[in-house]
């Protein structure tokens, strides 16, 4: 009796909180609160200098009809809608009203279309007691593009950076954008960052031609978890029901590195596994760990970069003095060589930042650029090496069965000689536990255990590349582009 009466008790507190934190915070844009407005410190971390207090992205797919060379064919594009609401709390998160958010562009046939639909920021004036809204010179201040700037990291990702304007201590700023994208193999929602987040949530519609699985890499469970059934689809004479599914979390600390040692943002990964071309007709789509290596093999930004490197590589080896010596000799001269003179860009990945002409004329690029090169030199020299995907964090347990692109977000380099297996890595990073890597090598299913990898002692950070980072969040958005694009005929 006394337990439930504590029970009881408890859930009373809960329901109470829930009910003010309820009457306090909009969980909306547009519609700021004088509690919002007015509050100065955030209860559950008093050190934030600002929080989230409401985030929502709406995916959906939307069809693309064509003509081409005589073929009418079609495809879905994924639209992404932003919506975020910020509280501003001391002066250093000021900065949190700088925003970049890097956009995709493969040709002039193939890209991402990034729109700005709402930007406010609101101050509360304590002399009138009102709400005040910042009013810009041009009402379409950067809704029509107007004060953003764009900063080209590559030929292929173009960074959409802007500042939201009248921002101080105490102000709310409101953002909604969206991305309009042709790649539809994965995408990602990040619930945490790093300032505390009160409210965030992902609603994700279906339609019949795309199935996707998806995976938190955490044991937490969600909040808030329903499906919504939606109108029916007409297809070739077949009702099809769509659905849309909704994922809520609350109360999402600050991600703090020192603290979160070994785990990562706190995110949901979404990954095709199955496209239909007509109702009931199926293809499966990267199926298993072979199928995901012979794809990324054949890739411009992995497989065909390692390829292309080999034939570069003799080019630039007769200048190694490599003759004569053996194959250990040859890996430290060769490791030596790539890590003295590319240098690392600070950003993780697996796939390519930069094609190789460009990766040798400018001497830097990401983890994937300098990790793949070695590796082409490697084997162009006879040392025999091989990719091997990690992830700097603990990712739960990886599924054997089925494979998530997003599970791995960095390549080291494995080398045998003799009895003996050595893993490199001449861009940066560094694990002192253990982890587990996936092989990349022609129908691989292997799996091995890394104790420990030892970095790169140059790690020369462009300060504006730094400064994109943010600590990792920059970092994700870029990682979670994912180059795949399927037709439907």
């Amino acid at each position: 009796m006394k337990k439930s009466t504590i029970l009881f008790g408890l859930m009373a507190v809960a329901i109470t909180v829930f009910a003010q934190e309820a009457n306090q915070f909009v969980f909306e844009i547009g519609r700021p609160s004088i509690p919002e407005l007015t509050m100065t410190e955030y209860r559950a971390d008093k050190s934030a200098d600002a929080v989230v207090i409401y985030e929502s992205g709406d995916f959906y797919f939307k069809r693309i009809d064509r003509e081409r060379d005589r073929n009418k064919d079609y495809y879905f594009s994924l639209v992404k809608t932003y919506k975020i609401k910020i509280k501003i709390l001391k002066p250093s998160g000021i900065e949190r009203a700088k925003f970049a958010i890097p956009v995709f562009r493969e040709s002039e046939y193939m890209f991402e279309n990034f729109y700005i639909q709402i930007a406010n920021v609101y101050n509360y004036d304590t002399i009138t007691k009102k709400i005040v809204k910042a009013t810009f010179e041009d009402e379409e201040w950067v809704v029509r593009g107007r004060n953003t700037k764009e900063n080209k990291l590559n030929k292929n990702y173009i960074i959409k950076m802007f500042t939201m304007p009248d921002v101080k201590v105490g102000s709310i700023v409101e953002l909604e954008y969206a991305i309009e994208t042709p790649f539809v193999f994965s995408f990602q929602w990040q619930y945490q960052r790093n300032i505390p987040v009160m409210y965030s949530k992902i609603r994700y519609r279906t339609v019949p031609h795309l199935a996707y699985n998806y995976r938190l890499n955490s044991d937490r469970k969600f909040d808030e978890f329903n499906e919504e059934l939606l109108f029916l689809k007409e297809d070739r004479n077949n009702s099809q029901r769509e659905k849309a599914f909704n994922f809520g979390m609350r109360n999402i600390p600050a991600y703090n590195k020192d603290k979160n040692q070994n785990k990562g943002m706190l995110a949901i990964d979404f990954q095709l596994f199955e496209q239909r071309y007509n109702v009931g007709d199926a293809v499966d789509i990267v199926k298993t760990w072979k199928d995901f290596s012979k794809e990324i093999l054949a890739y411009n930004d992995f497989g065909k970069y390692i390829k292309r490197t080999e034939k570069e590589a003799k080019k630039i080896l007769p200048t190694l003095n490599l003759a004569g010596k053996g194959q250990f000799e040859k890996m430290e001269d060769i490791f030596n060589y790539v890590k003295t003179n590319y240098n690392w860009n600070g950003l993780y990945g697996k796939y390519v930042l930069h094609q190789l002409p460009d990766f040798l004329k400018d001497k830097n690029g990401n983890a994937a650029n300098i990790n793949l090169f070695l590796i082409g030199m490697l084997n162009a020299a006879k040392v025999p090496a091989t990719p091997v995907l990690i992830s700097p964090y603990d990712n739960g347990d990886v599924s054997k069965l089925h494979p998530f692109d997003a599970i791995y977000n960095y390549v080291i380099v494995r080398v045998n000689i003799g009895n003996m297996t050595y893993y490199l890595d001449a861009a940066g990073f560094k694990q002192t536990s253990e982890l587990t890597g996936f092989v990349v090598k022609k129908n691989s299913n292997e799996f091995v255990k890394i104790a420990k990898i030892e970095p790169n002692t140059i790690n020369n950070l462009k300060p504006e590349q730094e400064k994109l980072d943010n600590d990792g969040e920059f970092t994700t958005l870029l990682n979670s582009l994912k180059k795949v694009f399927y037709f439907l005929r």
